[in-house]
């Protein structure tokens, strides 16, 4: 089973594996996705037994159910199984899986404390992965994707002519800027190193990063915006080149 992981149980397990202990059980939540409340509502019926049923919820032109429970591991052995029986469940009644979150050991090790709150790992939503996709075209085109030095480039003879749109905008722009910064950065790095894009989930706060194999965790939209409060102290070009490096040379 460990041999047909999927490729997104690898890179958020790969994740998880760098603050968490894999072997122990901890509460996980996976999720599914139907054409209408009817049959998600049936899966909740169907895994019951052996799942908590945690509730059906509107997204967009679906309806999501998630099943959870804590009294597994969560790791390469059990995932892959966990997602062959609800894919398959999900199928029976018209549905598809999309995909699972876990609890760290930050939030295992912590949950009396009612001021900690979990960390999650989850892979991006539709509107996340959309919204990179979306921009993807426009960042190729304009070359901002080939090397660190277009990207820094572009950022530097761009930057004043932001700061005064973001003035005039009250601040939508550098949003936007930083996003096609960072959007930009993490499909370099992705691309020569074959991290995939994640989310770490922390209480309300949500951050898209990298991460894949072990190798670690790269965070382009921190660094697009620590470039953006003060340019001089993040050189974009910089930190697409040590990001690449680190994660091909393991750090040495």
């Amino acid at each position: 089973m460990t041999e047909n992981i999927h490729p997104d149980d690898h890179v958020l397990l790969s994740t998880l594996a760098k603050r968490s202990d894999l072997s122990v059980p901890r509460p996980q939540t996976h999720f599914l996705d139907f054409p209408d409340e009817a049959s998600a509502q049936r899966l909740l019926a169907a895994v019951s037994a052996e799942w908590t049923p945690v509730g059906v919820t509107r997204k967009g032109q679906v309806w999501r159910a998630a099943v959870a429970r804590a009294d597994k591991p969560t790791n390469r052995t059990t995932i892959p199984v966990a997602r062959t029986y609800l894919t398959g469940l999900a199928e029976s009644v018209g549905g598809r899986y999309f995909g699972w979150e876990a609890t760290t050991d930050v939030g295992l090790r912590h949950h009396d404390d009612p001021a900690d709150e979990f960390v999650t790992i989850e892979q991006l939503n539709e509107n996340e992965a959309a919204a990179i996709n979306q921009l993807l075209p426009a960042l190729n085109q304009m070359g901002l994707t080939l090397t660190p030095e277009n990207l820094a480039n572009f950022a530097r003879e761009n930057r004043a002519r932001w700061l005064e749109l973001n003035d005039a905008d009250g601040g939508l722009t550098r949003e936007n800027a930083e996003f096609l910064i960072g959007t930009a950065a993490g499909e370099q790095i992705g691309r020569a190193t074959g991290l995939r894009w994640i989310v770490i989930v922390q209480g309300e706060d949500s951050e898209i990063a990298l991460a894949d194999a072990e190798r670690g965790l790269i965070r382009p939209y921190a660094m697009a915006a620590d470039w953006w409060d003060d340019p001089e102290s993040e050189d974009v070009a910089d930190f697409v080149r040590a990001a690449i490096l680190l994660v091909t040379t393991g750090g040495n």
